[in-house]
C-alpha cells in the first residue's frame, strides 16, 4: 500500500511525491548545499564556513524523520553563526527555512511554531552580528520576518490544497462504491438470479432439462468469473477496471443480447430500431446500452413467463427514446426495496447524461420508457456507439 500511496502522490505531482515521501526538506537542502560548494569554490572562502553549511544542511535533510532532535540540532549549528567572523560568507543560515517549509506543508503546526520561534531568535542574533556599524539591524528582522511568513503561506495554502484534493478523491471513491454496487447488481445478482429460475423451473417440472443445466452451468461460471471482477475492484477501486461487460457493451451488441436473452427463456421479442446510432455519444450510447441490459433483465424477471414483449428504440435530432414494453407477471408478496432495485439503477444511469425514466405499470401491460436528449445539430457526438 505504500507504493501505491507514493505512485499515486508521484502522479498528483512531483511537490506533492517528495512532502508525502518526507524528501522535501532533503531536496532543498541537497540544492542549497550543490550552491555552497559552487559559490565557496568561486569565492576562494575558507574551508570553515563551508563545512559549517553542509554540516547544517545535511541536518537539515533529516529534520522529517528526527523533527526534534534535528531541529533542535540544527539550531544548535546555526547558533554557532553568530560567533563567526564577519568576513565568512555563508549560506547556512537559510537552512533554517527549509524545515519550516516542509512542516507547514504537512501540516505540523506546532512543530513549525516552535521552530519558528527558536529559529527567529537565532536569525535575528546572526543579522544583529553581520549589520555594519552604524546600521540597524531592524530591517534584516524584518526581511526575515517577511520571507518566513511568506513560507507560512505556501505550507498553509499548499495544505489547503491538498485536503480539497483528498476531499475530492473521498467523493470519487463513494461514487466508484456506488457504482460497484450496481454492477453486483447488474452481474453477480443477475447471474445468481438466473441459477435460481432455473433452478426453480427444474423443480416444478420434476427433472432438469438440457436447458436448465446449461443455464445454471453458464450462469455460475459467470458469476464466479464476475466475482473475481468485484474482487479487484474493491482491492483498489482507484486503478481496478469498471466492473462487468454491461457497462462496457455497445448499444446495437446489448440490443442484440437482450433479445437473445429473452428468446432463450421464452419470450416472444420484437426489436425495432428507427434512426441512425450514429447520433449517439459514446457515453450516451454506453449509458442505453446499460439500461438495455437492466431492462432486459427485469423482463425476463418480472414479465409473464412465455409471452409476448417488444423493445423499440427511435433516435431523432433532438432525443433518443427506448421503450419496453411486457405483459407483467404475478406480484411477488414481498415486493418492497429490492423489487426496485433495477429501476433505480436505470435512473442513476441515466442521471449522467441527463435521461428521464417513466414507468407505465398497468394491470395488463408494463410499459418502461427512457428519453435521453441528444447533442444539438451544431455539437457532433465525439464518439459513435
Amino acid at each position: 500500500m505504500t507504493a501505491v500511496r507514493r505512485r499515486r502522490s508521484a502522479d498528483n505531482g512531483l511537490v506533492s511525491w517528495l512532502v508525502d515521501t518526507d524528501r522535501m526538506e532533503a531536496a532543498l537542502a541537497a540544492i542549497l548545499a550543490i550552491l555552497v560548494v559552487v559559490l565557496d569554490a568561486v569565492t576562494r572562502q575558507p574551508w570553515q564556513p563551508m563545512a559549517l553549511d553542509l554540516i547544517a544542511c545535511a541536518v537539515a535533510a533529516v529534520t522529517p524523520r528526527w523533527p526534534r532532535a534535528a531541529g533542535v540540532a540544527l539550531g544548535a549549528v546555526l547558533a554557532t553563526y553568530v560567533l563567526m567572523p564577519a568576513p565568512w560568507a555563508t549560506l547556512g543560515e537559510y537552512t533554517l527555512l527549509i524545515p519550516i517549509l516542509g512542516t507547514g506543508m504537512r501540516g505540523h503546526r506546532r512543530t513549525r511554531a516552535a521552530m519558528t520561534a527558536g529559529y527567529f531568535v537565532i536569525l535575528a542574533a546572526i543579522s544583529w552580528n553581520d549589520a555594519p556599524p552604524g546600521r540597524n539591524p531592524v530591517i534584516g528582522w524584518v526581511l526575515w520576518a517577511v520571507l518566513i511568513g511568506a513560507l507560512w503561506l505556501i505550507g498553509n495554502v499548499f495544505l489547503a490544497t491538498a485536503e480539497a484534493h483528498r476531499k475530492a478523491r473521498r467523493a470519487d471513491l463513494l461514487l466508484q462504491r456506488q457504482a460497484i454496487a450496481r454492477d453486483l447488481h447488474d452481474t453477480v445478482a443477475r447471474s445468481l438470479a438466473r441459477v435460481v429460475m432455473a433452478t426453480e423451473r427444474a423443480r416444478i417440472h420434476g427433472f432438469a432439462s438440457d436447458s436448465d443445466l446449461a443455464t445454471i452451468a453458464d450462469a455460475a461460471g459467470r458469476g464466479n468469473e464476475e466475482l473475481r471482477w468485484v474482487m479487484a475492484i474493491l482491492h483498489d477501486p482507484a486503478e481496478s477496471p469498471q466492473l462487468g461487460a454491461a457497462a462496457e457493451t455497445p448499444l446495437e451488441h446489448a440490443l442484440a443480447d437482450a433479445e437473445s436473452e429473452l428468446r432463450r427463456h421464452g419470450f416472444s421479442v420484437a426489436v425495432s430500431v428507427h434512426g441512425p446510432l450514429e447520433r449517439l455519444t459514446a457515453e450516451q450510447a454506453e449509458v442505453l446500452g446499460a439500461v438495455t441490459a437492466e431492462a432486459a433483465e427485469n423482463i425476463v424477471k418480472h414479465a409473464e413467463p412465455d409471452t409476448a414483449c417488444a423493445v423499440i428504440l427511435d433516435i431523432d435530432d433532438l432525443a433518443a427514446q427506448l421503450v419496453f414494453v411486457n405483459r407483467p407477471g404475478p406480484r411477488p408478496p414481498d415486493t418492497g426495496q429490492f423489487a426496485s432495485m433495477g429501476l433505480r439503477n436505470i435512473r442513476d444511469r441515466l442521471a449522467r447524461v441527463g435521461g428521464e425514466l417513466s414507468v407505465d405499470d398497468d394491470p395488463e401491460q408494463w410499459t418502461t420508457h427512457i428519453f435521453v436528449p441528444l447533442a444539438t445539430v451544431g455539437s457532433p457526438p465525439e464518439r459513435v456507439a
